[in-house]
């Protein structure tokens, strides 16, 4: 019998250095023997090896005094061939262990309770033997070993072996699933803090070399300096690693191995970090577990409570989506800071964990009291008071999913939601720490996300710009108004390439909207818009826009609030800065703001077209600057910024208000099409489009886009004809014996008169120099004819193709084609609707000046 059990040792024996040797993807998997092995014969076991040492009487004590399920001592597993992997401390360890300040309390060995010594005991235990070669390996394809790829395994701790009692202040306040345990019926929850197993954290050469942690990387990680070859756990030294025994391996441990906190249990737990573990409490909520609750009363038949298992709200594809209380859960964290088994994306759990920023409580007071999040004391009073959506949104900032992504030499690559840089920086670190699912960064930096920082973030975090934020969240103009485009001025320094000026009506100035699509219809209606508190939606009273002022009817239908908001939204944001010396602005609906800036102590006044229209000045009441850190600068304003209710053919046909607008307008309104002998000539100026009507006509060649229009005077149209410049319209339908000439002609004064409609709006006071297109195509080249543009302090003056001074680049002023005078800076906009008006779809905005001659381009 002893003959047959050496050649079994023998051969196991034989396996393992094989394995060890040609092998080392693979782990040391064989069955457990009921056989002890002889004491005499090769490696001792892992329970015979520690003993034959004689200097880890403390860890075999644990494993002498812990039960194992279905009867025993855990140290009858140890004691036979069983397949393990153990990291150990001897009993030197364990003393500096007891005389140390320990979070347990421990100062000698019977201090430990039953859950502390399963806890150490089978937290330094991986199930299955590996060498540390093998630890750091995975399986590649067609069977191939990939080394250097792993840094996590889960350990043999049961998650039953340890089920608190939370109560008091263990239990998160300020939060609405968790406050039932705190009250009189309930004063604590049976809680596991995640029902996964927990894992070990390594750090071994191959992963180190594979991963490109430098060294300076792993003593920012670990707080520990390294030299190539050795291994670390967490971050405490193997000082001897790899001792084979016949069920396993043994890893001397420098120090004694505690089992980790995830990082949330951690954050929880330290003094230092209440703040932050606060804000991410918020995100959780404890789930009954029944088949957890049925497990352990299986144990523990005296058990009769329940057991629950703490979540944080995520959205990685495996956790809760509904809460506690069966509600849809719309608030998520980066992912689960207290899951042991994390995944960072699609990696394994053993391939990667997660990271997070943590400002310790001092740090984030001085950000909240006087830093850069001062707006949000002023807005709110306190941490506590921040909701949750707006410190979302910084809690989020500060978590990375993935450690290998994050490692200090990659902080100047972190980047925000937005692609913004973080500008973290190695030298803010001011301690680490190495949980069982990530790495904790303490830092003495806040650093804000782009909602905090951008145009934004007055606007959300406004308790009277409600519909404003709604409307810019609903819209998705969120991401566009978050950018942070950089470039580099004359000192090297990174700026704002096109910083925002964010016009935003209050909450109380919203009630006086007049609606474009009811002018289409020949009615004149008003909305008044309002913020629906039970509904979390904006929606609009609608009434006459004459008297008695009537209220017609109310409209929650979340498409149309979005149209009419979108029209306004748009026309509300300027893609630059002010300055003193411009007046006149365009919004990112080509429409134009005249702006009188006074700078941030001065009464800044604001107009639209239809405000210029009626003599209306809006007041700038707040002003936040956003660009020391953000994108440009806020402006609350308390009147609706209206764009130009007039189109351009009732404008120009208002003799009464503009009379030397006549004999152009007559000659556009009456152009049209001439076929003469099958060809096609001229065309109209004006016309419907019955698939998209407008409010009348409109300019038939004009897109979504932002037009100038020259209109000479009576006195230069009568002198044009004079000259034989152009013929009427009348004229020219009186050529009906000569046909040909007759096109001619009609195309001749078509193009002649869309000469005078220029691409861009060019104002009178915004100094310019450059040749713009007009609508006149040269049919000779298929291109769009140019007009030339110098408006400097002596004037503002016009240039046409068949000046000879159009292509100098000093053109003499005497000389022009043309000046603006008189009347100029008139504003109308051609809307356009569905085609059953009930929708704005699309707009032409332009502006209007009178000149004193026509443009010619053929002179």
């Amino acid at each position: 019998m002893e003959k047959k059990i050496l050649i079994k040792y023998i051969l196991i024996a034989s396996f393992f250095v094989f394995n060890g040797i040609f092998f080392t993807s693979c782990k040391d998997d064989y069955k457990l023997d009921d056989e002890e092995p002889p004491r005499d014969i090769l490696a001792p076991s892992i329970y015979y090896y520690l003993e034959e040492k004689g200097t880890f009487k403390n860890f075999l004590r644990l494993a002498d005094e812990i039960e194992v399920q279905g009867g025993g001592k855990y140290s009858e597993v140890l004691k036979k061939t069983g397949s393990k992997t153990a990291f150990v401390a001897d009993d030197a360890a364990f003393e500096r262990f007891y005389n140390s300040n320990n979070d347990w309390g421990v100062s000698k060995f019977e201090d430990f309770s039953d859950a502390q010594r399963r806890m150490v005991l089978f937290s330094a235990m991986i199930d299955d033997a590996y060498s540390l070669a093998q630890l750091s390996s995975s399986p590649g394809a067609g069977g191939a070993t990939v080394e250097g790829e792993v840094m996590r395994k889960a350990v043999s701790l049961n998650v039953l072996d340890s089920v608190p009692y939370e109560g008091g202040s263990n239990i998160p306040s300020k939060n609405k699933y968790w406050e039932r345990f705190k009250g009189e019926v309930h004063t604590g929850i049976h809680v596991l803090k995640d029902n996964s197993v927990p894992s070990i954290v390594y750090f071994l050469p191959a992963f180190l070399k594979s991963k490109n942690i430098t060294d300076t990387d792993f003593k920012y990680i670990s707080q520990k300096s390294r030299t190539e070859d050795e291994a670390f756990v967490y971050n405490l030294r193997v000082s001897s690693a790899d001792n084979f025994c016949k069920n396993g391996y043994v890893n001397i441990m420098e120090e004694l191995l505690i089992p980790q906190d995830n990082m949330a249990e951690f954050l929880r737990k330290n003094e230092n970090t209440q703040l932050f573990s606060s804000f991410i409490e918020r995100f959780s909520a404890p789930y009954y577990d029944h088949s957890l609750t049925l497990a352990y009363r299986n144990l523990h038949p005296e058990f009769t409570d329940s057991i629950f298992v703490k979540r944080f709200f995520t959205q990685d594809g495996t956790e809760e989506t509904l809460d506690p209380f069966g509600n849809k859960i719309v608030s998520f964290l980066s992912f689960d800071p207290g899951k042991n088994n994390y995944r960072a994306g699609t990696k394994s759990m053993q391939a990667d964990m997660g990271v997070m920023f943590i400002p310790t409580d001092d740090v984030l007071n001085a950000y909240f009291n006087e830093g850069e999040g001062a707006f949000l004391k002023r807005r709110y009073g306190s941490w506590e008071n921040v909701p949750d959506n707006v410190l979302l949104n910084l809690v989020n900032n500060h978590m990375k999913p993935s450690f290998l992504a994050a490692l200090p030499s990659q902080f100047n690559e972190l980047a925000d939601k937005m692609g913004n840089p973080m500008g973290v920086d190695p030298s803010h670190i001011t301690g680490t720490k190495i949980c069982s699912n990530g790495v904790l960064y303490m830092v003495d930096k806040v650093y804000p996300p782009t909602e905090y920082i951008a145009v934004t973030a007055p606007v959300s975090l406004s308790e009277n710009t409600r519909i404003m934020d709604w409307a810019i969240n609903k819209l998705e103009f969120d991401l566009y108004l978050l950018s942070m485009e950089r470039e580099e001025d004359e000192r090297g320094e990174l700026v704002i390439s096109n910083p925002f000026s964010l016009f935003i009506p209050t909450d109380d100035v919203l009630n006086n909207y007049t609606d474009p699509v009811s002018l289409g219809k020949n009615t004149n209606e008003k909305w008044k818009f309002f913020y629906n508190e039970s509904t979390s939606a904006v929606n609009a009273v609608v009434y006459s826009g004459v008297e008695p002022y009537d209220s017609l009817r109310t409209i929650t239908a979340e498409d149309a609030i979005k149209n009419r908001l979108l029209d306004i939204l748009d026309n509300h944001i300027v893609v630059g800065p002010l300055d003193a010396n411009t007046k006149y602005y365009r919004t990112k609906g080509n429409a134009t703001l005249k702006i009188n800036y006074a700078g941030p102590a001065g009464a800044t006044k604001v107009q639209g077209g239809s405000n210029i229209e009626e003599n209306v000045v809006a007041d700038v009441t707040e002003e936040f600057d956003m660009l020391g850190t953000g994108n440009g600068i806020t402006y609350f304003v308390n009147k609706v910024l209206d764009p130009p209710l007039k189109t351009i053919e009732q404008i120009m046909e208002d003799r009464n208000k503009y009379p030397e607008f006549g004999s152009f307008f007559d000659l556009c309104i009456a152009a049209k099409e001439y076929e003469v002998e099958g060809e096609k000539f001229a065309g109209s100026i004006f016309s419907i489009d019955n698939k998209f009507p407008g409010i009348g006509q409109s300019v038939t060649f004009f897109n979504t886009y932002h037009y100038t229009i020259y209109i000479p005077t009576n006195e230069a149209i009568a002198k044009a004809k004079q000259q034989g410049l152009i013929k009427d319209w009348d004229e020219i339908d009186a050529m009906i014996a000569t046909k040909d000439q007759q096109g001619k002609e009609a195309q001749k004064l078509y193009d002649f008169l869309r000469y005078h409609f220029q691409d861009n709006s060019v104002y009178y006071s915004n100094y310019t120099s450059k040749e713009f297109e007009t609508a006149a195509l040269n049919k000779d080249i298929r291109k769009f004819r140019k007009v030339r543009v110098v408006h400097d302090a002596a004037g503002f003056r016009l240039y046409s193709e068949g000046n000879e001074e159009f292509s100098k680049e000093n053109p003499d002023p005497a000389k022009s084609s043309a000046e603006v005078k008189g009347i100029y800076n008139i504003m109308a906009r051609d809307v356009k609707f569905n085609e059953q008006k009930t929708r704005i779809e699309t707009s032409s905005f332009a502006v209007i000046h009178q000149i004193d001659k026509v443009l010619d381009f053929n002179k």
